[in-house]
């Protein structure tokens, strides 16, 4: 056989293999990318309230459709019903549909159009395509009393080859506002980019919005530029660890005429870790001016961090937290349950640590520091919560302006006043003048804070009060003075 008559047949060959990939392969990938899809979509995190299904998933030899459902039901939230039951006359608020309709590409050679008519290649598993919609009976419902606009938007899933499913979502505008004018809801420029692991065991995803707005007949918010980004694995069931970041650039309220609260530059950072079964957690949060009620308050920052948790128990914590949330156990229960679980949560030597904690006052630098470690009984095998919580010893501080603690007795005391007023029986005069009631509430501040100077509970530093709160051995002292248990 001739050299050039062998060169042909392996080329022939190597076209006859390619062949059959492109239109073996795209079957049993599609039937991957369906095994895939419903895996994450089962092992997505439990939410009362908020249930996904796959309503249904026509496949195909090259390609396939996909119908995902979306229910929120408002009766999971007790204080929810309680409301809509008193706007419509004892009603139960009925559940809302969104669905998902999705179009499927199988690899390995992927050529797919999108919805604004983008053509797209890529080698992988497959890609998925769809459009956030409002289902038919579900619309016709709302329009009656809602307008909404959910246009452009557009979500694709791409699952690669390995199995790593991306989903990159956008939505330019959301609006939903009541006909009658009494309620606006507006989100403009979400995207979403979030990847998952085949075994849905880790997930890193970034998201940003432009802006919310929701509206009502008497005040605005308005929330500015939210970015969130996350690197986190799972253990244990649905406790992940890794990293997370999210910053808000404004957060604001008005009332039309004047701006009751303004916040600027919101950053909360995350780091939780796992090692020989113990959690870490660190946290920072700082924030920027902030105006309250013509007040200015300038920046501030919180660090917290816990460590030598017992990870298994933090887990069941979790289970018992979200039991409680849907009513399937009561407050006892749930009380009982954190007790059992204290030795195990608390007892390799955890820590807690909230230090420092600044807030830039127009009155002065308020600051609390905390400091909690609790005995390693769990080498000794002892699992008694009285020793566990007899053995704590913790270092706390608290320093507050002395303009800033009278300001806030003289409200405690004006609002008991004001309540004690409302009934004839009370012991205050039905009928004060303001200049009256002034006085009686100054009266009170002094004489409350020179009782607590004379018990030694306050401090006076610098036009602080400074109190500093220590237990140590089953003895809880303040500034140094014994309290009687």
């Amino acid at each position: 056989m001739s050299k050039c008559k062998k060169v042909g047949y392996f080329s022939g060959s190597i076209i006859l293999v390619i062949v059959l990939i492109v239109l073996i392969a795209p079957y049993f990938l599609g039937l991957a990318a369906q095994k895939s899809i419903k895996k994450v979509v089962a092992n997505l995190p439990k939410q009362d309230g908020i249930s996904v299904q796959i309503k249904s998933y026509d496949r195909d030899w090259f390609t396939s459709k996909a119908l995902i459902q979306v229910a929120l039901d408002p009766n999971a939230s007790p204080q929810a019903v309680w409301q809509y039951q008193i706007q419509n006359k004892g009603q139960l608020p009925p559940k809302f549909y969104l669905n998902i309709t999705t179009n499927i590409w199988h690899g390995p050679f992927i050529f797919a159009k999108d919805l604004q008519n983008k053509w797209h290649f890529s080698v992988g598993r497959a890609l998925a395509i769809g459009q956030i919609q409002i289902p038919n009976a579900e619309r016709q419902l709302m329009l009656a009393k809602y307008n909404i606009n959910t246009a452009n938007n557009q979500e694709s899933l791409f699952i690669s080859l390995m199995g790593d499913m991306n989903l990159d979502l956008q939505l330019p505008n959301l609006t939903i506002a009541k006909v009658d004018g009494s309620r606006d809801f507006a989100l403009s420029g979400l995207t979403l980019n979030y990847t998952v692991s085949p075994d849905v065991k880790s997930q890193v995803g970034n998201m940003h919005v432009k802006q919310i707005t929701f509206k009502n007949q008497d005040n605005v918010i308005q929330v500015n530029d939210i970015k969130h980004q996350f690197d986190l694995k799972r253990d244990m069931s649905h406790l992940w660890t890794g990293k997370a970041n999210l910053s808000v650039d404004e957060i604001k309220l008005s009332n039309g005429k004047q701006i009751i609260f303004d916040q600027k530059s919101v950053d909360l950072s995350s780091d939780a870790s796992i090692k020989d079964k113990l959690l870490s957690l660190k946290m920072l949060a700082t924030t920027g001016a902030l105006v309250f009620e013509d007040k200015e308050f300038s920046s501030g920052s919180f660090q917290f961090q816990l460590s030598n948790f017992g990870a298994k128990a933090v887990n069941q914590l979790r289970i018992l937290n979200e039991q409680l949330q849907s009513q399937k156990v009561g407050t006892t229960q749930y009380v009982q349950g954190f007790y059992h679980l204290a030795p195990s949560l608390f007892g390799y030597g955890a820590q807690i640590h909230l230090a420092p904690c600044e807030l830039n006052t127009p009155y002065g630098k308020l600051s609390f520091g905390l400091n909690a470690t609790f005995p390693n009984i769990q080498k000794d095998k002892i699992t008694d919560n009285k020793v566990l919580f007899k053995n704590v010893e913790s270092m706390n501080q608290l320093v507050i302006p002395q303009k800033l603690l009278s300001i806030i007795l003289t409200k405690y005391y004006q609002n008991r006043l004001q309540a004690a007023m409302q009934y004839t029986d009370t012991a205050a005069p039905k009928e004060m003048t303001p200049e009256a009631m002034d006085k009686l509430v100054a009266s009170k501040v002094e004489a409350t804070i020179s009782n607590w100077q004379q018990q030694n509970y306050l401090i006076s530093k610098d036009g602080n009060f400074v109190i500093n709160v220590n237990y140590k051995q089953g003895q809880l002292d303040v500034n140094g003075q014994a309290i009687v248990q």
